[in-house]
């Protein structure tokens, strides 16, 4: 009996094994009537009637009829595939629709076989877990759609393309070369009666089709590809919102932007487009979380290639989102992540602020991601990896903030490099990409520093490599970035003959990077494209090219988008305006090149100041702003790798008159090789290096030897031009410097009779032309404020006897401390400011330089630079340590330091030091100028005589000044005021420059 029990369940379990007819008792409790009836009949749906359906049938067997049959077959089927909301079966629900099917072909209902056949693939596909099980319900699908080409069943017919398409989508996901086959489903499906009706079934497979086209597609992927993907999301995306689908609206948005970004031209429409459909999703908070973290993902590497708007704004952006996106995946999410952190890595290394930081994290960043990414599976995404970070390696040894010079550690990153580049190689077997191919060349040319020069022409030849395997059509953004690194490659001025093969690289790079599509790539060209001219001497052309990108860079240069970023894009200007100057002199337009010259100039400065449209307007009109006499004379030094012009400008008759002196062998590499192998080097050795007795001493034969350096090459050769073309000196001269020029100090140069041009002229220093608008008269007496030694420093001795030199002069000194908060009222309320105390210059951070307060509050450059104030004083005089000295190494022109910072904030001029100030001498320096400034006198015009006093004073003159500032006993200044009575009596005790001469006047004449 037992035995019996285990067939019958057996037999249950087989469901559709009918086999034979039924007993005779069991016909008699069946009848296809009552299944008829159950099938046909309006009866309420539920487990109930499904139950009965299954035991008629069983109860029939082969005496059910075909037709009613294959119907109630059909019903279970829908029921196993979970109608009415139940838990589905869907193996079991295949089943019965298959069975559905056979029966209705031997009923001849051939449109019942074919919905059947049709939920049964759709069951088996349902069912499916795992590969086999797809590639499984693959077959049975095409095994459905067998007949498709015989019998007129075209709409169950095209719903089957859709679904075969659907189970290849999903075996792709496997099993990658899958890919294209659905993809040419999908396209079938499209072109049946079906696929072409707006709708649902029409929507979906566009959707899969363009996501399929955009996640199977190559680097290269074609133009008409890409406008078939992009064509079918947007068509479906149009679609589902207007069914109120909206998350498939989203997902069809997100997969055309990823697509844009990811394969499209990066032209500004594009990006745009592309930046359109993503930004809303991933800034809406009541959005999936997961959808908008592929949005943000997305966007971010948009943000990384946007050439439109503000370069450095749009980076910044995009790493912060990249950031927040790889914080948020799912450390499973290998591909999400890997992915991420390329489009990171692409970001940091575009940067252009903290250049050496950023690249060290992208660095970092990749090489941990390449180590923990599995290597099965990922080969594309590993190899672009590796191709990023040979990038970074070679970006990190050419051009952080700093270049490798250390031959071992060159050749230890060259290794590195040679390594990665081997690595990647290996993966793609040897099939290198186009951006693989351009980093070979970048690094081929990285070894022509130290090695065979050969090297280059290797280079060359793997660069045009690159270009071959890149479609202009499909990827012109990268197309035209390999034929502009042709050009640079070939603009070598060690090899003229390369010039036609840089000319024709530009050429073609400029037919893609225009200013409408490429803006910033536009410009870089047209730069490379200028130097390449301007080293060839066609000054037509380079005047007219740097012209353009001096136009370019003015009207993209915008403060408001933060300091970091407008002090990027000045420094990012480098020598443009000035090459552009010089070349426009060499064509004798010389009014033009001086307008230009100071275009380029202080431009965060000119910004703030409301300057811009001075330095841009009538230079005439403009000029005699700041040549208001005849006794006033400009000195405009423009320096080049081809050597120097000198503007000097005058009045006469009322007339501006303007003059040029070409100094040839006064390069921009002379004066760099003087500045830091000369000036600053023996700046540090003497103020900076510990153990030095006595620095004023170590530092006087440098200011000897920078004496005799700026007569002989600029100031002697100026003086002698402008008297030969009727501009002589007349008793002032201003000079508006450009980058290391500025660290000099210009007003020491010895000239052809030995003297110092300080004892013949009085020299001040303006930043540019357009600081110098709206002036003030000096003139009446004006009020001082001294505030003195704020931090109670006890080194600064003389300070509190420095302080009271105000309140002799009829003004006020503030004692005790002194916050920032204190600092910016005195500069809100005092006419002359007058700060005694510690200063410190950052070479390497110039905006952290500061003025030392109470406590450790400090004011510095980037505070004063922020700062908002409604009234200020017309002069500040810094009586501190090193507050002249400005950073020019990366912004030529910009002198990013106190004086300017001061300048920016509305102050018409300062007096601030080059070096660090001596007590002694210092405060009788400053006894003697607070005396002339209090009654109105030209700031410039008093320092030059407190120096000279200085210079010549004896000990007892010196003496007798002390005396009257009534220092208390035994204070050093007490002690220095006694030996200068006695030891120095009749002797010049200050007369060397260490004493006096690092002082010097920025700003403009107030006569």
């Amino acid at each position: 009996m037992r035995r019996l029990v285990l067939l019958f369940l057996m037999a249950i379990a087989a469901g559709l094994a009918f086999v034979g007819q039924a007993p005779a008792e069991q016909r008699e409790r069946c009848s296809a009537a009552e299944l008829r009836k159950l099938v046909f009949a309006n009866h309420p749906t539920g487990g109930d009637r499904i139950r009965e359906i299954i035991r008629q049938l069983r109860c029939l067997g082969t005496d059910a009829p075909p037709r009613i049959a294959a119907a109630a077959s059909y019903e279970v089927a829908m029921d196993r595939a979970g109608a009415d909301g139940r838990p589905p079966d869907y193996a079991e629900g295949a089943r019965w629709a298959k069975r559905s099917a056979e029966l209705a072909d031997k009923a001849g209902d051939h449109d019942l076989a074919a919905q059947a056949r049709l939920a049964g693939a759709q069951l088996d596909y349902y069912a499916a877990a795992d590969l086999d099980e797809l590639r499984a319900a693959e077959r049975s699908v095409r095994q459905a759609g067998a007949d498709c080409a015989t019998v007129t069943q075209p709409v169950h017919c095209a719903a089957l393309l859709k679904l075969l398409g659907e189970v290849q989508r999903d075996i792709t996901s496997h099993a990658p070369e899958m890919s294209a086959q659905a993809i040419e489903t999908f396209r079938q499906f499209l072109t049946t009666k079906l696929g072409k009706v707006r709708g649902p079934e029409r929507a979906s497979a566009l959707l899969d089709l363009g996501t399929l086209i955009a996640q199977a597609a190559p680097d290269d992927m074609s133009a008409k590809d890409l406008a078939e993907a992009s064509d079918s999301l947007a068509e479906a995306a149009s679609f589902f919102k207007s069914a109120g689908d909206v998350e498939r609206a989203q997902i069809a948005d997100i997969n055309r932007g990823a697509l844009l970004v990811d394969h499209g031209p990066n032209t500004a429409a594009s990006l745009d487009l592309a930046e359109a459909l993503l930004r809303p999703m991933a800034t809406d908070p009541n959005i999936d979380p997961a959808f908008r973290l592929k949005a943000r993902s997305n966007l971010g590497g948009l943000l990384a290639r946007k050439q439109t708007g503000n370069r450095e704004e749009n980076i910044a952006e995009a790493i912060d989102l990249l950031e927040g996106v790889y914080d948020a995946t799912p450390a499973d999410g290998v591909e999400e992540r890997a992915r991420t952190i390329y489009n990171l890595a692409n970001a940091l290394s575009a940067s252009g602020i903290d250049r050496a930081e950023r690249l060290s994290k992208a660095e970092q960043l990749l090489e941990s991601t390449i180590d923990a990414t599995p290597s099965e599976g990922m080969e594309v995404r590993n190899t672009k990896l590796l191709w990023m970070l040979a990038d970074v390696k070679l970006a990190l040894l050419q051009g952080g903030d700093f270049e490798v010079f250390d031959p071992a550690e060159r050749s230890r990153l060259l290794d590195e490099i040679k390594a990665i580049i081997g690595k990647a190689d290996a993966i793609d077997r040897g099939q290198r990409s186009a951006e693989g191919q351009a980093t070979v060349s970048d690094y081929l040319l990285a070894m022509t520093v130290d090695r065979d020069a050969a090297f280059r022409d290797e280079a060359i030849s793997s660069m045009r490599q690159a270009a071959a395997l890149v479609d202009r059509v499909s990827r012109p953004y990268l197309w035209a970035t390999i034929q502009n690194n042709l050009g640079n490659l070939c603009n070598d001025a060690r090899r003229p003959d390369l010039g036609g093969c840089a000319e024709q690289a530009y050429a073609r790079a400029l037919s893609v990077r225009t200013e409408r599509e490429f803006p910033r790539e536009h410009a870089d060209t047209i730069v490379n494209l200028a130097a390449l001219r301007f080293r060839q001497a066609n000054w037509t052309e380079a005047a007219a090219l740097y012209g353009e990108i001096a136009r370019l860079s003015v009207k993209d240069f915008d403060i408001s988008l933060g300091q970091a970023v407008a002090r990027h894009d000045a420094a990012r200007s480098d020598r443009w305006f000035e090459r552009g100057s010089y070349s426009l002199a060499r064509l004798g337009r010389t009014d033009e090149a001086v307008l230009l010259a100071d275009q380029g100039r202080v431009r965060f400065l000119q910004q703030r100041l409301g300057a811009v449209a001075a330095a841009t307007g009538d230079l005439a009109g403009h000029l005699a702003k700041v040549i208001d006499s005849d006794s006033v004379r400009l000195i405009i030094p423009v320096t080049t790798s081809a050597g120097t012009v000198v503007f000097f400008i005058g009045r006469q008759e009322n007339r501006i008159r303007i003059g040029q002196l070409f100094l040839d062998n006064l390069s921009g590499d002379k004066v760099a090789g003087f500045v830091n192998g000369v000036w600053l080097q023996n700046y540090e050795s003497s103020w900076e290096r510990p153990g030095v007795l006595d620095r004023n001493a170590a530092f006087a034969p440098a200011l000897a030897q920078t004496s005799e350096w700026l007569g002989t090459e600029l100031v002697v050769p100026t003086l002698k031009a402008m008297d030969e073309q009727g501009i002589p000196a007349r008793g002032k001269l201003v000079f508006v410097l450009q980058g290391e020029l500025a660290q000099l100090p210009v007003h020491l140069a010895r000239l052809a009779n030995g003297k110092r041009l300080l004892e013949e002229e009085i020299v001040s220093y303006l930043p540019g032309l357009s600081l110098s608008v709206s002036a003030p008269q000096a003139g009446s007496p004006a009020r001082i404020v001294s505030i003195a030694d704020p931090s109670a420093a006890p080194d600064l001795n003389f300070a509190p006897l420095e302080g009271r030199i105000a309140a002799g002069e009829g003004g006020t000194t503030l004692t005790g401390p002194v916050t920032r908060e204190g600092m910016m009222d005195v500069l809100a309320h005092a006419d002359i400011l007058h700060f005694v105390g510690h200063a410190r210059f950052d070479a390497q951070d110039p905006e952290a330089s500061s003025l030392r307060l109470t406590g450790e509050d400090r004011l510095t450059v980037g505070q004063i630079e922020r700062a908002a104030l409604d009234r200020l004083p017309r002069l500040v005089v810094l009586s501190a340590c090193e507050t002249g000295r400005s950073e020019t190494a990366t912004m030529a022109n910009e002198f990013v330091g106190l004086p300017t910072a001061f300048i920016g904030l509305g102050v018409r001029g300062v007096v601030s030091s080059l070096w660090p100030a001596s007590d002694g001498p210092t405060v009788l320096l400053m006894a003697h100028l607070m005396r002339d400034l209090s009654h109105g006198q030209d700031p410039a015009l008093a320092l030059r005589e407190a120096q000279i006093w200085l210079s010549d004073a004896t000990g007892r003159e010196l003496a007798e000044t002390l005396r009257a500032l009534k220092p208390d006993k035994d204070t050093p200044a007490a002690k220095l005021e006694f030996v200068l009575r006695l030891r120095y009596a009749d002797r010049r005790p200050f007369a060397a420059p260490w004493a006096w001469a690092g002082f010097q006047y920025t700003g403009v004449t107030m006569k």
